[in-house]
């Protein structure tokens, strides 16, 4: 059987969970044709070597082949670089899958953003297959929440991209969601229960090995002493990490390092500095085996949310 995956994050992009569905699919038998586009994630700069065209093929292994469309790269606050970053993925991906891609037996998308899922449900009728959508992001409720929206166009963002989701949603065979409580904002929007299948991410947790955390341990990877509290993911609006900053620089003996990037990573920073939170260190993203030897070192880790009904679900 043949799968086109569509994904708009790849690697070298920092894109651990479409690469883990792509092995997956691969070492259950699959032919896997990966449609994606030019890494640019999370600078907002194609990677080098590549250059933008209308079209990439690679052969990552025996059973998956990569085709990568055109897009305009933006990782910015800029609500309007992003909406042209999603739309014009939609739109390269598109003429890939309707002039390059092996006619698929089954299309798989993940839906982050929801645009993603534009070259599966619009591509030729040679190109016609069962869809099946993964919602790692609900639309339009992760945009409404971002924070980048300007004031006055909450309502009309709104209408646009929940009449969009809306249709992708209720074209696609079958719906994966991440959580359990995807499943009642799903329903509550008119999709059957019936298409809708618990898939949540997964890790093999092979570099996640908690072991007592040692001061030769926090010497080896540069960490500071002190009772050490860890926090890596996304530094966006939605993960809110400012008022932990705000917290943590007013308690002696603790140290925070904050690791990965975002678009707020420059306003947290700068929060750190400017108000003396001597206790608070960041550090880049970094591949899963450095962050297991990590979290090892770490007496506790951290998740931080924003309070909404989007991340409650």
């Amino acid at each position: 059987m043949r799968v086109a995956f569509v994904t708009q994050w790849f690697p070298p992009e920092p894109a651990h969970t479409p690469l883990a569905y792509a092995l997956a699919l691969e070492a259950r038998g699959y032919d896997v044709d990966v449609l994606t586009g030019f890494p640019n994630y999370p600078s907002g700069q194609v990677v080098p070597p590549y250059r933008i065209q209308p079209c990439l093929r690679e052969q990552l292994s025996p059973g998956i082949t990569v085709y990568r469309a055109a897009l305009y790269p933006n990782h910015s606050t800029s609500v309007v670089g992003r909406m042209v970053n999603y739309a014009s993925f939609a739109a390269g991906s598109l003429a890939v899958a309707m002039t390059a891609l092996p006619r698929p037996d089954v299309w798989l998308v993940y839906s982050s953003p929801a645009t993603a899922s534009v070259p599966a449900l619009l591509s030729s009728a040679r190109h016609r297959a069962p869809v099946a959508t993964v919602v790692q992001d609900l639309w339009p409720d992760s945009v409404l929440d971002s924070g980048m929206l300007p004031n006055g166009t909450r309502r009309l963002t709104d209408l646009v991209l929940g009449r969009y989701s809306a249709w992708s949603y209720r074209r696609s065979t079958a719906i994966g969601i991440i959580s359990p409580g995807m499943r009642e904002v799903l329903t509550s929007r008119g999709i059957p229960p019936d298409r809708i299948h618990d898939t949540p991410n997964w890790t093999s947790g092979d570099h996640l090995r908690p072991g007592l955390p040692t001061a030769d341990a926090r010497a080896a990877l540069n960490l500071p002493s002190g009772y050490l509290v860890v926090y890596a993911g996304n530094h966006g609006p939605l993960q809110h990490l400012a008022p932990v900053i705000d917290a943590v620089r007013r308690v002696d003996g603790v140290q925070l390092v904050l690791i990965g990037s975002g678009v707020s990573k420059a306003a947290l920073q700068q929060q750190a500095d400017t108000s003396g939170a001597r206790n608070v260190h960041f550090l880049d993203a970094m591949p899963p085996e450095r962050l297991g030897r990590v979290i090892q070192a770490a007496d506790a880790q951290l998740v931080s949310l924003r309070d909404t009904p989007l991340l409650r679900a």
